[in-house]
């Protein structure tokens, strides 16, 4: 038994080391939000509260903008080219001079949005602050640590971008007037976090700095436009739920909707680890076997803490986010049929399908989800029946267009019953 042990350890310890480094990270985002989240919520109260989160998500879009479908396509390239230097330096410095390029170009749009609508111009400060964020995830080379298989540098970076506004929250934040603070502290850990990860990935890694060729930013650009296609579709349809629901209605249903999709977000971020885990390795090692009993494991671990938070959605709410809250948890509930249907959309995604080389039909259920989710968006406000509730039901048809058109790709393509001589 010790011996069997002992191989597998062997065998998998990569593997191992990064589920365990991610898991580390995602212990560290729940503790951090138990702390917080309670209190940003009882100070700012419900209009502040919403106003913060409202700004974050039209900083969402830029974040996208900036990642360009990098956190995949990125990830894929350096997992190929791990080995070759000179080929991670030339990966690195292309990939990088278009994040800075898209940033440019993302605080130029996101200035005339600001002084074009009067929506955003009567509180331009909060924007232009939650912007720092974007610049610090711009900064941040994730993909590249993932993409070499070393997710301790992500994990152990993400607690610094998370312990650094820890701690000044408390000292800063004292009344509703303080909720500027909330970006800017926020912002100050990615930034920090983002240039500590450059200087690792370029001294550790010798990454060799230099303007890289027109011909490799225009070979990596075309690459990763599928897959920023597919990222900002789905991130558009998620983050426009907030966005959306703030230009036609008011913070306080923002609060509520954030407050509920905040729970819903940690439960989701129980993927990361896992998927953030396969998707390289999958990609190099094509293990079926291995997949099959994690994704079975994984779906049976969210029944069990599905139900849970199902059964005490309202006690969860009020300890979080306060009683004036409470209104939030009939949407959590159903926030958490929403990651009955997400959990298996993913994990059949990049891990699975795109391991195989079929990253173009996963981007493809993501695009024709997405723009089933934008349409319903639509429909939704034409009807006059533009709510929380309404959104997030929106929201399930479209996840559960995305996982029935992956299961039909597993179909047609015979993933699990064709040998495949890898």
């Amino acid at each position: 038994m010790a011996i069997k042990f002992y191989d597998i350890k062997q065998k998998y310890s990569k593997l191992i080391e990064n589920f365990i480094s991610l898991n580390i990270l995602q212990i560290i985002n729940y503790i951090i939000p138990l702390i917080t989240l309670p209190y940003i919520s009882r100070v700012l109260g419900a209009n502040k509260f919403g106003l913060v989160y409202f700004a974050l998500s039209l900083a969402q879009y830029f974040i996208v903008l900036t990642d360009f479908g990098f956190n995949a396509s990125g990830v894929i390239e350096i997992s190929k080219n791990r080995e070759d230097n000179t080929k991670l330096s030339e990966i690195f410095n292309s990939i990088f001079c278009i994040k800075l390029l898209l940033l440019l170009i993302s605080f130029i749009l996101m200035s005339l949005i600001i002084f074009t609508f009067e929506r955003f111009k009567q509180d331009w400060l909060i924007y232009y602050l939650t912007f720092l964020i974007v610049i610090g995830n711009t900064l941040f080379p994730n993909w590249f640590f993932q993409g070499i298989e070393k997710m301790k540098f992500i994990t152990i970076l993400n607690v610094i971008a998370k312990l650094i506004p820890l701690f000044l929250i408390f000292i800063f934040l004292k009344s509703s007037e303080d909720y500027y603070y909330i970006p800017i502290l926020n912002s100050l850990g990615f930034i920090i976090s983002g240039i500590i990860g450059l200087v690792i990935a370029i001294k550790k890694y010798k990454i060799k700095i230099e303007i890289p060729k027109l011909s490799h930013i225009i070979k990596q650009f075309k690459y990763s436009v599928p897959f920023f296609v597919a990222q900002f579709s789905n991130t558009f349809s998620s983050n426009s739920n907030t966005f959306f629901l703030g230009l036609a209605t008011s913070n306080t249903l923002v609060a509520y909707y954030v407050a509920a999709e905040k729970i819903y977000q940690a439960l989701f971020n129980l993927s990361g680890p896992i998927n953030l885990t396969m998707t390289p390795y999958m990609a190099k090692n094509k293990n079926l076997n291995l997949y099959k009993k994690v994704f079975i494991l994984t779906i049976i671990l969210t029944f069990i803490v599905i139900s849970t938070i199902i059964i005490f959605s309202k006690p969860i709410i009020i300890t979080f986010f306060g009683i004036h809250m409470v209104k939030a948890y009939k949407m959590l509930n159903l926030f958490a049929i929403l990651i009955l249907v997400i959990f298996p959309s993913m994990y059949i995604g990049l891990p699975l399908l795109g391991a195989f080389n079929y990253t173009k039909q996963v981007n493809l259920s993501t695009i024709i989800g997405s723009i089933c989710h934008i349409l319903g968006l639509f429909i939704l406000y034409y009807l006059n029946i533009f709510n929380p509730y309404s959104i997030i039901i929106m929201s399930i048809i479209s996840t559960s267009i995305i996982l029935l058109i992956r299961i039909y790709f597993i179909f047609k393509y015979n993933i699990f019953k064709v040998e495949r001589s890898y």
